[in-house]
């Protein structure tokens, strides 16, 4: 009896470590791309774009779908919750609505590729978590 107990207290603190250190990352996350936002933003090395947009500089206004969009991801792989790769997209998405409320509805993008797209950490993180989860799912259906 008293061996499932001490069981049992090891699983709830592996549980506690193991969300603890999810949550530190979302913060960590949140914190490096907000700080490098206010460096570009400080220091004007790099050319910046403001975005209304939703992904990369399109869609341009349409951020309330992504809210909503973001919000039915959070609901519907909560289940995921205990994986990186989910925390990385809500870290992303965090980044990202902190910037609209900071900046006036508007993300700050300083990453330029070829001209084409421009983008920022948290839209790595989003890019990357879905990869990464996509990667997982696929190799579980194997």
């Amino acid at each position: 009896m008293a061996r499932l107990q001490f069981n049992k207290m090891c699983i709830s603190l592996r549980t506690a470590l193991k969300t603890h250190t999810l949550l530190f990352s979302l913060l960590l996350l949140v914190a490096i791309d907000q700080l490098v936002k206010y460096l570009v933003l400080r220091l004007n090395f790099v050319p910046v774009v403001y975005n209304s947009g939703f992904a990369f500089g399109l869609g341009e206004g349409a951020w309330p779908l992504v809210l909503i969009a973001f919000i039915l991801f959070l609901f519907f792989f909560r289940h995921e919750s205990n994986h990186f790769s989910y925390w990385l997209v809500v870290s992303g998405g965090v980044g990202n609505i902190l910037d609209r409320v900071i900046y006036g509805g508007r993300v700050v993008d300083f990453i330029h590729f070829f001209g084409l797209v421009s983008f920022n950490l948290s839209d790595v993180y989003i890019v990357l978590g879905i990869l990464w989860f996509g990667l997982r799912v696929a190799r579980k259906t194997q």
